[in-house]
């Protein structure tokens, strides 16, 4: 009896402790974090919009938290490949994720050999911006704005549209301008937009529905034309461009391409929130402000909370166009 008491006594001691300890670490690893260079993978390849906000947001991190951040460049398989490299990696606030719709919300959703969960997987810091898709048609299509495009639903004309890819938040979007418009669209998956824009200028193709900041010089130039962005309301990078959902037949067409950073979870609380905090003041930073502003994007920094429920309601939205237009990848 005696020696089970010593022993039960002794188990409580170990766990005491244990929990004790544990409690302290997180502090002590705040007090020490960073202490070395912190990584930013981007899951897609340089020269995009993720790419942008990243390089953007890593030299005010880098100033503010006092070591340098680096831009990892990671892309493939829709973003996956990134998401992987950030979830398998040490959860100790060294590698970071810049995440958008596609690896976060749409891969499981439209790939079933994807294992991971955006949302189990990999917890949220900060929300950075948006900014919306476009609808665009050839210069030399015939289709000429928001009337022009709705006519192919009453004439009953077959038309293309090309965006970067299967199960792409562009390809979500043109499908839920599909399903809105009645207009009869097949949809072109490209390896990127370069391609895309090339066949619409070449008049390969009808229509594409574009990231904004990428089809905005050409549309300016007037080798594309634009028919409406996909946000509920214009962007202030484009304010001249109507919002398809200004048209009463295109009112539910409200998505946009938006843009945060994710530690992999069991990361200590102590650690994200330092990074939540310098993120926030990066994204506050006037310069940080200008530059991503400039690029197109809508600031909006939701907390970590905030994020993560805004990411669980896109994810619905993302769940049911999936499976109306039965995406498979």
């Amino acid at each position: 009896m005696k020696k089970s008491l010593a022993t039960a006594l002794s188990a409580a001691v170990t766990i005491v402790t244990t929990a004790t300890l544990t409690l302290a670490v997180a502090p002590a690893q705040a007090a020490g974090y960073p202490d070395r260079p912190i990584t930013i993978v981007v899951p897609y390849a340089a020269g995009g919009s993720n790419d942008l906000v990243a390089r953007v947001l890593s030299q005010r991190l880098g100033q503010d938290l006092g070591v340098s951040v680096v831009v990892d460049n990671a892309p493939g398989a829709s973003g996956t490949i990134g998401a992987l490299k950030t979830i398998n990696a040490p959860a100790d606030g060294y590698t970071l994720l810049l995440g958008s719709n596609s690896e976060i919300s749409i891969a499981k959703l439209t790939n079933p050999k994807i294992k991971y969960d955006g949302q189990r997987d990999l917890v949220p810091l900060r929300m950075v911006g948006s900014q919306p898709m476009v609808l665009v048609s050839g210069a030399h299509s015939g289709i000429q704005g928001v009337a022009g495009f709705l006519a192919l639903a009453k004439s009953k004309k077959p038309v293309n549209y090309g965006t970067s890819g299967i199960g792409t938040p562009l390809h979500l979007s043109g499908e839920l301008i599909r399903g809105a418009s009645k207009v009869d669209m097949t949809h072109v998956p490209y390896k990127g937009g370069a391609p895309a824009i090339a066949d619409l200028m070449a008049n390969q193709i009808e229509l594409g529905v574009l990231v904004l900041s990428t089809a905005l010089p050409q549309i300016k130039s007037g080798k594309l034309q634009a028919i409406g962005v996909t946000s509920a309301t214009r962007s202030h990078a484009a304010p001249n461009i109507p919002a398809l959902a200004e048209n009463k037949v295109l009112a539910n067409v409200d998505m946009r391409l938006w843009f945060g950073l994710f530690a992999p979870a069991n990361t200590p609380k102590a650690v994200t929130d330092k990074l939540t905090d310098a993120l926030a003041r990066a994204i506050n930073a006037p310069e940080v402000k200008s530059k991503l502003t400039e690029s197109g994007v809508d600031i909006d920094a939701k907390d970590a909370a905030a994020f993560r429920s805004f990411i669980a309601k896109e994810t619905e939205s993302y769940r049911k166009i999936v499976s109306e237009a039965n995406i498979q990848e």
